[in-house]
């Protein structure tokens, strides 16, 4: 008996922490409320709705569809005003709920904008044609006026005052008993550039390239920079890109080489795949032209140069030209990028898989290492192409603006 007795000033003491904190919540929204903190505000609200001892206390409800209303969400404060009536214990209670919960309810209504094509952003122009003659409607409109100031992403979903407005110059009636649905024309997003002003992207990207098959087997993983700028066209997200890849190879002589001169440049077009925000996931391809450093070609004394490739000759000089190439891609990236918002930055992952449809310049000049030599040679014609498969993957830092 004796442990089941000490248990129960225990549990006594851990319900009387729960209470004390339940009502440190509260208290605390309270005191952001007066100092005009709503998001603080709400912050503690919300945990305090969402304590064992909150979920059903009035007081908490009816102080967080307050500070919803004054951070403008008419939808948020309408469901905390009803359950604050709903959990009402006192005539007292009831009667004051019940009042807001009506103002919500009744004196305003909800219009969702949309665009052509989820994510494009836009300005919003939202001008009221009736009269308000309620003070607090005229300053949740002014909120609403200011926050649709900026550019924003569409969808957006808000509420206003009922009444006929303007909103980027279509008229549209708000009524409280159901949205409001528009869908504005691409002339109509009050924003300039291709797309109507999607967000556009600029991505700095950093990983390993490495190329595989006979013909590139003494190249090594090498690092691949790359600079991509972005833009929405349509559903379609294109891009104008950039790579620097410092290629590494092996040498005959069993030693290793950086070369710098390998660069590509090309275009990508993609689609990201709806429903998945703030993770953004996005299959492209794309084509790029790209030199790629350290081809090994086995050469042959002719007369003063060296002719290279020929199989059966014997190898008087082995040489690492530069190769050129027109690579087809497809692309895979994972991002995570709040696109709801105007500006931002994303961290994320891309994985690449392309293939080298390649040449060999038909003449060159080599340079020893040693002495810095000046060796010409030229690639038998039936040898001058090239194939390979590449594979890169890099870390990526966008910036949306």
């Amino acid at each position: 008996m004796t442990p089941l007795i000490l248990l129960v000033p225990l549990v006594a003491v851990a319900q009387e922490e729960q209470a004390e904190d339940f009502r440190g919540y509260i208290d605390q929204g309270k005191f952001s409320i007066k100092k005009g903190w709503w998001t603080d505000a709400r912050d503690q609200l919300n945990l305090a709705v969402g304590h064992p001892d909150g979920w059903a206390d009035p007081e908490a409800w009816y102080l967080l569809a307050t500070v919803r209303y004054e951070l403008s969400d008419i939808e948020g404060a309408r469901d905390a005003a009803s359950r604050a009536h709903t959990y009402s214990r006192s005539e007292d209670q009831l009667q004051v709920s019940a009042g807001f919960s009506a103002f919500v309810h009744e004196q305003f209504g909800i219009i969702e904008v949309r665009a052509p094509h989820p994510g494009m952003a836009a300005r919003l122009e939202v001008d009221l044609q009736t009269l308000l003659f309620d003070p607090e409607q005229t300053k949740f409109l002014d909120r609403i006026l200011s926050k649709y100031k900026r550019k924003v992403v569409l969808p957006q979903r808000f509420g206003l005052p009922v009444g006929t407005y303007l909103v980027n110059g279509v008229e549209v009636p708000i009524r409280a008993d159901e949205p409001a649905i528009l869908e504005l024309p691409t002339s109509e997003l009050r924003t300039r550039g291709p797309a109507a002003a999607k967000l556009a992207q600029a991505e700095i990207s950093v990983g390993l390239c490495n190329w595989l098959g006979t013909d590139v087997k003494n190249l090594l993983p090498s690092l691949n920079t790359q600079i991509a700028v972005s833009q929405p066209i349509g559903p379609a997200r294109v891009a104008v890109l950039v790579d620097w890849i410092p290629t590494a190879y092996n040498m005959a002589n069993g030693e290793s080489y950086i070369n710098t001169a390998g660069w590509s440049a090309g275009l990508r077009a993609g689609i990201e795949i709806p429903g998945t925000a703030p993770l953004v996931i996005r299959p492209s391809i794309g084509y790029r032209y790209s030199t790629v450093p350290g081809l090994e070609l086995e050469c042959a004394t002719q007369g003063t140069s060296y002719t290279c490739g020929t199989p059966e000759a014997p190898t008087d000089l082995v040489v690492y030209a530069v190769g050129r190439a027109h690579i087809p891609f497809f692309e895979l990236s994972l991002a995570h990028l709040d696109n709801r918002r105007t500006s931002g930055v994303g961290l994320g992952v891309k994985g690449v898989a392309e293939y080298a449809f390649g040449t060999l310049p038909k003449d060159g000049e080599a340079f020893a290492l040693s002495d810095g030599a000046s060796l010409p040679f030229d690639v038998d014609p039936e040898f001058k192409t090239w194939n390979a498969i590449g594979l890169r993957v890099l870390a990526t830092v966008s910036v949306a603006f």
